[in-house]
Parts: structure tokens; C-alpha cells; sequence
């Protein structure tokens, strides 16, 4: 076995140069600061590599029973107690040398160590491993003259790299970063079999030793120490189940998309339905309409035929009538021409043309009145608008009462008995007239008002007009001024884009307050970082021209985080522009989503869902006005915008109809106001209306006295055909009047017929519908199907009656259209979103012509080809696991099972014969109940392989195994299960130390008398299990009787609480479990181990000094020593030689005998 066999060092504490030879198993015995337990840290330094993360300096004997303070540099530099330090710099040499019958040649471990007292820590500049060779201190050292000073690490390595070649070994050399790789090679040529087990376990449980601690349980110490961790590398089996994972969670993803994707189909299809219900009713609309206006035109029509046909009977009785009165006249003239000739007709016709005469002046007279009597007639229509005027405010009250005075007084008469009493009417009127005149400026004032309110109004209900049209086409309305900024930012080459129009909002639910907050800057405008110093010059240049235009600095903005607080406003945004989700985050980032009013006002800013915004201070209510924000905005603004837009056109009407009143008044009122002549005065008109009716009555009474002085028949016929020719007339005139009711009638129906198309029944009304209808119905077929279902629309309605309820109809459906149409744009942006898909279309594409394609081939995609292969994937991988945990899993477990219950027997074999305190020990490894259906099932398998075959299979099985079959296929299938616990064989069992009591036959166990035993009851446990572990270690499991590596196991203040006899039997027990002891001790232990050991190193302390001395210890010494030990001796034993010592006393020369007997 491969031993310890020296110790070569050039300062380290207290020693300055030392070589300490010994073999076999060694004490390191000292007084309390002599120096003993340097030597023992100086092993764990070179063991170590020197890395503090690995050794524990003095660990026994540390400060207050936690760390000690020393370290390498304390140790390197010389500092005692005192905090003296014996060398301010230099360089440290440590060297262990190993020997022994299972190396061919010596090795040596080493390290050189720099140091300086201004310095934090000491560097170790060297480690190296040297075959061939054994090292002592003169390696270490140069000579100048009589003087040494420690060899520099490139000077060493030199000499090392000398002595091994000429001996034939290797150096192994590391640097000073590296002292796990130098730990690794160490073991790899030290440890039996050249094994390289984990070197963080070798230190562990080598410092462990060095620092006795109770144990907490033994299965903790089992595990930690004497085991090896060696899990089972399922790397492919896990890489199977991964992939199967991985494979379902695929599925998984895919099912989750079909989900997404499935309702938008069904959402297409009912948009489908809807369009093709809204195309039947919009065609059977158009038919209505057709029917309506062609039945009125087909009306109108008959009804001027019919008017026509009137006309030309009228026409030809007019003809009739005519020629009558030319025969009448004729007649007529001829008895005329027979009174003449008695000299009366000349008396008539003088006295006829006075008359006529009279008759001319007197109708002049009265059209002169009328002309007074029109603008004051005019005025009194607005008595019958009275309530109209007055809303408007015109101050007419005055002008009204005058009005109504005046209409008292003409009682209802027109010119030429109009008016009763000229004198007072001249009054009235003149009052009237003269407020009409100071009225008129205010009136034209207020109707100008009007026109402009009314032009104002009309633009407005014109532009919410526009932005209807575009919300029912699924656009966003912006302003003139961003659009026409954009328009010029785009000729520029760059891409601008509005906030509102790139983003959208993933929960409606905050649309008002989203819309409320971000106000005006919904409609800022972005572009590219490197474009927006050029825009915001564009619109500085351009201010006048663009007015309350916003562009955002997206410079700054790319380096913002376009990731929102969660629990933000700014979180309810989404959009794959990260420029514009960066804005909103900067913008409202900080505002938190409150629901309640307590929520509301906490700490900082925060909104509410109905617009409800707290600033950290004041409290308001936030509106938007109008939505702008995404697709959806558009369709949600439609029903806002019909209101706003029939609201509007409304006031529209309403300042039209003020407008037309306030015209009329206006003109009524100027008229009142028309100054007249003198000679027009209502007083001179009536006295000369009033003369010449007087005249005419005189005149008239002259014509009858000279009428009756013709001849009776001829008087009597003249009478007749005067009669006859005026009924004549008369039916001429009441025929003429018919006629031109007919003409009017005529001129009116043609007007209809040949009015606008929007003359309800004129060809062009005809003609446009018709138009209309055949862009809607394109074929005959399609007519054809319409054709029998509108008659079963229709019933007993009015063809205008249905046209109408189809407007409504189609309202509805046109509503539900777009909602439709919104679901499903938001569900395809929700989809792309949430899986990451990049956007194969713009946010307005057409849905058939588009997204439905789009969607189709998704889902054939998924349906057809990914589900199919992903499943058969699946099948196949769990095919994999099944093979790779027969293969792999099992068999390697198995494997340590074999191995742990190999180690497990070997420590119980070599305690089996060994007494300690009286008590044999024994280790026993138990399976654990929650793994013993897994362990079951793996040692079974080991001649049963048809159990496995039961994974992943509906082939029924063993109850006994049933359920743990399970267990392992939910294990391989559930990532989220741990399986990795199941890796570690140690996992499996739980260990227990036993104690036997060989007098009694009691049983006992370590976790059981932790708590109550002695001190060497708690250390006889420690020991036997940190053996164990080192051996196993050092050796393995599956070791041979010829053990030939390194077994070193260190130990400070060993065996402390521990007899002589039972030190014995621990050393026994190391050296058959492979192990070379070096313990350090207090001198007054030297009896007890010169009993048990091989070497003893005597250490001694002079001043701030130290060396060692060695004594090498034969059997025959150690022998002779134990058989002089009374403590070993039975009752009997001492007896006898008490005995023996009297009667030896009793034989020497001089002794009496009462000397002899006592």
C-alpha cells in the first residue's frame, strides 16, 4: 500500500527547514503550541493545493470552537501568538513524499508559496506532482557562500524537471489557479486502480477527518462521505423524455392555436352568412326601391295621359266655343246695326266709351292701392309665424302688436275696399313701417349669423359625414393636419405613422381610460430614429401649415423599454411596433390599473376603467371625446359617429330653417319700410276711387235711360245675344281656367317624369335604380332566386314600406358586420400576438381575400401535416424512454445497488470481529418505503425483463407492479416531477449504525443513543464511518486484499475520548480497511501510542523555534509496551503479577522477611 513517508518544508511557522522521515502509522506528538498541529495543516495545505476554499487550519483546536484564524500567509510568514510575524517575504517549499510496496518508484506533492507581510494573501506559485523522485529540503535551497535564502519557483521546477527525467518519472506541473486539476492528478496516480473519484468528495470527507464533529444522523454521513454520488446518467433517457415533453407541449401548442384559430373560423363563417344575408336584403332593397319608383313612374305616366286626354276635350269645346261667339257676334253686330240706324247706338257708344274710360282710371287707382297694400299684407303673414320670431330675439314685439292693430282695422278686406278708414291706416301703417326701418339692421345682423352658423354646421355634419364613411370601411379618422403632415413626411422617404394606428388594446374593458389618458398623443407621429431630427425640422418650418401636429423623439425612444409595468396602463397596449410601445410605456408606464376607488388612491398615479384619473394630488374625471386607438375604434365610432353625424345635420336643418325665416322676415320688413308718393297717400286714392265710381253710376244710369229708346224685339235680341255671348265667355273662361290647371298639371307631371333621379318616379329616378339593381343583381339566376322571395317579403306592404324596413335590416346587419368584423381582426392580432407569429398582413386586409386564405392553410397546416407528424414523433419518443429506462436506467441502477450493498458489507465484515467499548458495530443500509416499489421493480427486472416491457404498454400486468408502473410513466411523462431524485442511488436507502452489546446481545442504534452517549460513544461512530469513507475513497468498492494505494487518513487530537484497548481495535480496523493513521497528539498520550503506532514525530518548541525529532517504533517494542500496560491486564492477570512482583521483591539481597511478606 502506498504510504506517507516524509515531510520536507522550508518556512513554514515556526520551522525554517525540515526533513521528517517515518513510516506506517504515525503520531505527531507536541505540547500545546509546540508545533504539533502545523505539521498536520501542513498536509492539508499540499492536499489541498493550498486553496482556502478547501482547507480548515487547526480546525480542532480553532479559536472558540469555530474557524481558525490562521492561513496560508499566517503560516508562510511566521506570525505567532503574539502576532509577530518571523519573515516579512519569501518563499515556502511543502513537499509530502510517498513510498511504499504499490509504487515502483517515490512520488512527491508540492507547493511553492510566495509571501509578503504587505500582501493580503500568499500566492502559491507552484503545485506540482513528481514521480521518481523523493525530495528533501536541500532541493529547495541556494547557497551563496555560507548563506541559503529558498530557491525561486523557476529555479525549483528546473531542478525537478532534471531529477525526474534522469529518474525516469514526470512532472506534473499546475498553475496557481488550478488546484482542483492538481488535486485530480495527484489522485489519478496516488489512488488504487489510479481511479480519479470527485475531488471535492476526497477533500471533504480528508478534512472532515482532520476536524472531529458529532455526526447529526448516520445517514447523513453515509451519504456525504462514505458513498460516492454517482447518479445515473440518464442524459438519454432524459433526452427522450425531453423530446417527448417537448413533442406534447408541441401538441400542446398546436391544440392551443386550433383552439385560437377554430373560433375565428366559425366568426368568418358567420361573417359570411351575415354578408350573404346583407346582400339578399340590400339586393331585395334595390328591388323595393325599383318597384316603388317604377310603379310611380308607370302612374305618373297614366295620370298624364289622362290629364292629356282632358285637355284635348277641352280643346276642341274651347274650339266649339269659339266659333259660337264668332256666330253670336256676328248676330250680334247685325240687330246693333239695325238699331243704329235710329241714332241711339251713337248715344251708347258715346256713353260706353265715358265708361270704359272711367273704368280704365279706376283700375289704375286700384292697382296704385294694391301696391300700398302688398308690403303691408306681406307684413301681416308674419303674425302667423309669431312664436318663431320671437325665439330668435329680434325685438319685433313692438312691430307685432302695430301688425295686429292693422289686421283689426282691415277687418279682412282687400283693395279696392281696403282700407275702411284711410286716415287711420295711414297711421298704422307709417308706425309700423317706421319700426320695420329701425328693426331691419338688427334682422340682417342676426340672419348673417344664421348663414354663418349654418355653413359652419354643414361643413361639420360634411366632415363627420366623411369620417363615417371611412369608420364603416374599418378606417381611423385623423386629423387633416397629421394627415397632411404624414403625406409630406412620406414624399420625404420615410415612414411615418400615427401612435393610434400602430397600436391596440388587448383589454376593452380600459378602452376609456386608455383613450382619455393618451388624449392628443394618439395622434403623435413616428418615425424611424435616424429620420427624426429631419422631421421635427420639417414641422418647425412648417408650423402654420401643419397646426397641433406632434412628432415623438424616437432618438431618445430606441432606448427606452418597450416592456410595460405590469399592472400599468401602459400594459393594456399591444402592437409590434416597439418604438410606439415604448412611447405609451414612457407615457403611461407609471400609471397604475386601479379597481376600486381605495386602489384609486394609493401612492402615485393611477386610473380607474370609467376614466376616473388620480395625478398623486387631484382627483378628475378624464374623457377622449372620440375612440381613435385600433382596428376596433373604428367600428366602435361608427354607432358615436351616426348619432353625432344625424345630431349635427340636424342643427344643420335647424339654422337652415332660421335662415330662411330670418331671409323672409328681412324681406318683409324692407318691404314695409318702401317710402310712396304724396299723391299715393290711401286718403287721395280712396277720395279718387270714391269720384270715379260716383261718375261710372251716372253714366251707367244715362246708358239704361238711352237703351230704352231701341225698338223692343230688336232690344230684347240684342239682350239675348249680349247674354248668350257673356255665358259664352264665361264657360270659356271657366274652360280656359280648367286648361290651365290641366297645363300646370301637365308641366308639373313632366317635370316629374323628366325631373333628377331623385324625383321619386322620373326616368332618371327609373333609370338610376335600375342602374343600381343591376350592380347588385349581376345575372339572371341570381334574380331568379330572388325573384319568389319577395313576394313572401312583401304581403300586404307598400313596395317604399319594404325599402324602408330593409334599411333597418340592413342597420343591423351592417352593425353586426362590423362587430364581426372587429372580433376577428382582434382575435387574428390576439393570435399573432400570443404565438409570436409575425404579421403575414396589414391590419386592414381584406378578411376573404386575405385573412381567410391565410387561415385556411394555417389550419390545414396544423389539421393536415403538424398534428399527424407531431403525434407519430410522440409514439416514437415514448418508444425511446421505454428502451433507454430498460437499458440505461435499470441496469446502471441496479449497478450501484450492487455496489453500495459491496461497500456496505465490506465495513460490516471488518467490524464483525472487532470490540469497541464492549459493542460490536455493524452498518446496515434499509430501502425506504416511498422508494421501495421502484426498487422492487428494478432488482426484479434483473431476472424477470418482461416486467419492463409493461411501460408505456395496455398489456395487463402484475398487481404487485402495477402501480408502480405507473408511477414511473406519470415520472417520465411529468417534467414538472422530480425524477431526478431517482437518479441518486443513495436516495433509495436510509443507513443506520448498530451497536450490539456482547455480553447482553442489546441492540441499540447511533440515531438512537446520539443524544445520551459518552464521549467515546459518540466517537467510535465518527471514526468507523469517516474510515469507511476514506477507504472507500481511496480504494473503491470492489476492492481486493492487496491494496496498493494511498490510504491516508489524518487526524488531530484523534481517539481523544478513547481507551487503549479500543485505539487498538480502531487501528485494526483501519489497516484492514486499507488506511495509513497520522494523528497528532498531546505528549501525556505517548504511552497509549507507543502501544499502537509505528512512528512517533516528537515536536519542540524553542523560543519562536521548532523542530522534530523521530522514533521509529518496532512490533517487538510495541508489544512489550502493551503487555507492561496494567490497563490491558484481567483481575486474574494483575493478581498474578502483583504476586510475581512481591516474591521478586522478597529475593533481593538484604530484604527481611516482614519486608518481603508486606
Amino acid at each position: 500500500m502506498i504510504q506517507l513517508t516524509g515531510i520536507s518544508l522550508v518556512h513554514w511557522h515556526l520551522f525554517s527547514v525540515a526533513d521528517i522521515a517515518f513510516s506506517g502509522n504515525t503520531a505527531v506528538l507536541g505540547k500545546n503550541a509546540t508545533g504539533k498541529s502545523t505539521l498536520i495543516d501542513l498536509i492539508q495545505a499540499v492536499m489541498t493545493g493550498g486553496s482556502a476554499s478547501f482547507y480548515k487550519f487547526n480546525r480542532s483546536a480553532g479559536e472558540g470552537g469555530g474557524r481558525s484564524d490562521r492561513t496560508l500567509r499566517s503560516y508562510c510568514l511566521g506570525q505567532t501568538d503574539q502576532g509577530v510575524s518571523l519573515r516579512r517575504q519569501g518563499v515556502s517549499h511543502l513537499v509530502l513524499n510517498f513510498g511504499g510496496a504499490g509504487l515502483e518508484r517515490p512520488i512527491a506533492l508540492g507547493l511553492c508559496i510566495e509571501v509578503a507581510e504587505n500582501e493580503d494573501v500568499a500566492r502559491v506559485v507552484g503545485r506540482y506532482v513528481a514521480t521518481g523522485v523523493s525530495i528533501d529540503s536541500t532541493m529547495f535551497l541556494d547557497r551563496e557562500g555560507d548563506q541559503t535564502r529558498p530557491s525561486s519557483w523557476p529555479t525549483l521546477k528546473g531542478r525537478l524537471e532534471t531529477e525526474c527525467r534522469a529518474s525516469g518519472g514526470e512532472l506534473f506541473e499546475h498553475q496557481s489557479t488550478s488546484a482542483p486539476k492538481f488535486i485530480r492528478e495527484y489522485m489519478r496516480v496516488l489512488f488504487t486502480g489510479r481511479r480519479v473519484p470527485e475531488p471535492e468528495r476526497f477533500i471533504k470527507a480528508f478534512i472532515m477527518a482532520l476536524s472531529f464533529e458529532d455526526m447529526r444522523s448516520v445517514e447523513d454521513f453515509v451519504c456525504n462521505y462514505l458513498l460516492q454520488r454517482d447518479d445515473v446518467d440518464i442524459a438519454e433517457l432524459r433526452g427522450s423524455v425531453q423530446r417527448y415533453q417537448q413533442i406534447q407541449a408541441d401538441i400542446a401548442e398546436l391544440d392551443r392555436k386550433l383552439a385560437a384559430l377554430v373560433p375565428i373560423r366559425e366568426e368568418i363563417e358567420r361573417l359570411a352568412s351575415l354578408l350573404e344575408q346583407e346582400d339578399t336584403a340590400e339586393c331585395m332593397r334595390r328591388l323595393a326601391e325599383l318597384l316603388d319608383v317604377a310603379k310611380e313612374h308607370y302612374r305618373l305616366l297614366g295620370l298624364r295621359r289622362r290629364k292629356a286626354d282632358e285637355k284635348r276635350r277641352l280643346d276642341d269645346e274651347m274650339a266649339r266655343l269659339g266659333e259660337e261667339v264668332i256666330s253670336c257676334t256676328a248676330e250680334l253686330e247685325s240687330v246693333r246695326a239695325q238699331i243704329a240706324t235710329s241714332g241711339v247706338e251713337a248715344k251708347r257708344h258715346q256713353l260706353k266709351t265715358e265708361i270704359d274710360l272711367d273704368t280704365a282710371q279706376h283700375d289704375k287707382l286700384v292697382l296704385r292701392l294694391r301696391e300700398r297694400h302688398a308690403p303691408v299684407a306681406a307684413a301681416l303673414k308674419l303674425l302667423d309665424i309669431r312664436e318663431a320670431i320671437q325665439s330668435l330675439g329680434l325685438g319685433l314685439g313692438g312691430l307685432l302688436d302695430d301688425l295686429l292693430r292693422i289686421r283689426e282695422e282691415g277687418a279682412g278686406l282687400v283693395p279696392p275696399a281696403w282700407p275702411r278708414n284711410p286716415g287711420l291706416m295711414e297711421q298704422l301703417v307709417a308706425s309700423a313701417a317706421a319700426t320695420a326701418i329701425d328693426r331691419l339692421d338688427r334682422v340682417a345682423a342676426k340672419r348673417d349669423d344664421t348663414v354663418a352658423l349654418r355653413v359652419e354646421s354643414a361643413r361639420r355634419a360634411a366632415e363627420l359625414g366623411t369620417r363615417l364613411a371611412e369608420s364603416r370601411k374599418g378606417r381611423l379618422s385623423l386629423n387633416r393636419s397629421v394627415t397632411g403632415l404624414m403625406e409630406v413626411l412620406r414624399e420625404r422617404g420615410m415612414q411615418p405613422r400615427a401612435v393610434s394606428q400602430v397600436l391596440d388594446l388587448s383589454d376593452e374593458r380600459w378602452r376609456l381610460a386608455a383613450e382619455a389618458l393618451l388624449g392628443k398623443d394618439r395622434e403623435t407621429i413616428i418615425v424611424d430614429p435616424e429620420h427624426a431630427e429631419e422631421a421635427v425640422t420639417l414641422l418647425r418650418r412648417s408650423r402654420s401649415e401643419f397646426p397641433g401636429c406632434r412628432i415623438a423623439n424616437t432618438r431618445k425612444l430606441q432606448h427606452s423599454s418597450h416592456m410595460p409595468p405590469p399592472g400599468s396602463l401602459a400594459s393594456v397596449f399591444t402592437g409590434d411596433d416597439a418604438i410606439a410601445m415604448a412611447f405609451v410605456t414612457f407615457r403611461l408606464g407609471t400609471v397604475r390599473l386601479a379597481g376600486s376607488q381605495a386602489e384609486l388612491m394609493a401612492d402615485g398615479r393611477a386610473v380607474m376603467a370609467d376614466g376616473t384619473y388620480y395625478d398623486g394630488l387631484v382627483v378628475e374625471i378624464r374623457s377622449a371625446g372620440e375612440f381613435k386607438i385600433g382596428k376596433v375604434a373604428a367600428s366602435l365610432m361608427a354607432g358615436v359617429l351616426e348619432k353625432e353625424f344625424a345630431d349635427e345635420s340636424a342643427v344643420t336643418r335647424v339654422h337652415q330653417a332660421n335662415e330662411s325665416l330670418l331671409v323672409d322676415v328681412h324681406s318683409r320688413l324692407q318691404r314695409l319700410g318702401t317710402t310712396f308718393e304724396e299723391e299715393d297717400a290711401l286718403e287721395r286714392l280712396a277720395i279718387a276711387l270714391a269720384d270715379i265710381d260716383a261718375r261710372r253710376d251716372e253714366a251707367w244710369e244715362r246708358l239704361d235711360r238711352v237703351d230704352k229708346l231701341v225698338d223692343p224685339e230688336l232690344d230684347a235680341s240684342r239682350q239675348r245675344l249680349v247674354a248668350r255671348i257673356a255665358d259664352l265667355r264665361e264657360e270659356r273662361e271657366t274652360n280656359q281656367k280648367a286648361l290651365g290647371s290641366l297645363e300646370t298639371e301637365l308641366g308639373q307631371l313632366a317635370r316629374m317624369l323628366h325631373g333628377a333621379q331623385e324625383m321619386r318616379g322620373s326616368w332618371w329616378s327609373v333609370k338610376h335604380r335600375l342602374r343600381l339593381f343591376r350592380e347588385r343583381v349581376r345575372s339572371v339566376a341570381l334574380f331568379s332566386r330572388l325573384r319568389p322571395k319577395y313576394p313572401e317579403l312583401r304581403g300586404a306592404k307598400a313596395d317604399l314600406a319594404v325599402a324602408r324596413d330593409l334599411e333597418v335590416i340592413l342597420k343591423r346587419l351592417a352593425s353586426e358586420r362590423q362587430g364581426s368584423e372587429a372580433v376577428i381582426r382582434d382575435n387574428v392580432s390576439d393570435y399573432l400576438y400570443k404565438f409570436g407569429v409575425q404579421r403575414p398582413f396589414d391590419a386592414n386586409s381584406n378578411i376573404f381575400g386575405q385573412i381567410k386564405p391565410w387561415l385556411i392553410q394555417t389550419l390545414e397546416i396544423l389539421e393536415g401535416n403538424d398534428l399527424v407528424r407531431y403525434r407519430r414523433q410522440a409514439d416514437e419518443a415514448a418508444e425511446r424512454i421505454t428502451f433507454f429506462f430498460r437499458t440505461s436506467f435499470v441496469q446502471e441502477i441496479n449497478s450501484r445497488f450492487r455496489d453500495l450493498e459491496r461497500e456496505i458489507d465490506d465495513v460490516r465484515l471488518a467490524l464483525r470481529s472487532k470490540q469497541l467499548h464492549g459493542e460490536v458495530y455493524s452498518l446496515h443500509a434499509l430501502v425506504k418505503p416511498e422508494f421501495r416499489q421502484l426498487y422492487d421493480l428494478a432488482r426484479a427486472s434483473e431476472t424477470d425483463d418482461k416486467i419492463l416491457s409493461l411501460l408505456f404498454s395496455d398489456q395487463e400486468m402484475d398487481p404487485r407492479y402495477a402501480e408502480v408502473v405507473g408511477q414511473v410513466e406519470r415520472l417520465l411523462r411529468d417534467e414538472s416531477s422530480g425524477f431526478e431524485r431517482y437518479q441518486d442511488y443513495r436516495n433509495y436507502y436510509t443507513f443506520e449504525l448498530r451497536m450490539r452489546d456482547v455480553d447482553n446481545g442489546h441492540e441499540t442504534t447511533y440515531d438512537r443513543r446520539r443524544n445520551v452517549a459518552s464521549g467515546a460513544e459518540r466517537q467510535v461512530p465518527f471514526y468507523v464511518i469517516i474510515g469507511a469513507a476514506l477507504s472507500s475513497i481511496y480504494h473503491g468498492t470492489r476492492r481486493t486484499e492487496d491494496l496498493r494505494g494511498l490510504g491516508l487518513a489524518v487526524f488531530d487530537e484523534a481517539f481523544s475520548k478513547m481507551d487503549g484497548q479500543n485505539q487498538r481495535t480502531m487501528l485494526q480496523f483501519y489497516n484492514e480497511i486499507g488506511l495509513q493513521v497520522l494523528i497528532a497528539a498531546p505528549t501525556e498520550k505517548r504511552a497509549v501510542v507507543y502501544e499502537n503506532l509505528d512512528s512517533v514525530v516528537d515536536v519542540y518548541r524553542f523560543g519562536n523555534a521548532a523542530e522534530a525529532e523521530v522514533s521509529k517504533l518496532k512490533p517487538r517494542v510495541r508489544d512489550a509496551m502493551w503487555e507492561a500496560n496494567p490497563d490491558h491486564l484481567t483481575d486474574e492477570q494483575l493478581l498474578l503479577r502483583l504476586a510475581e512482583t512481591v516474591k521478586d521483591a522478597a529475593d533481593l539481597p538484604g530484604a527481611d522477611e516482614d519486608e518481603a511478606v508486606h
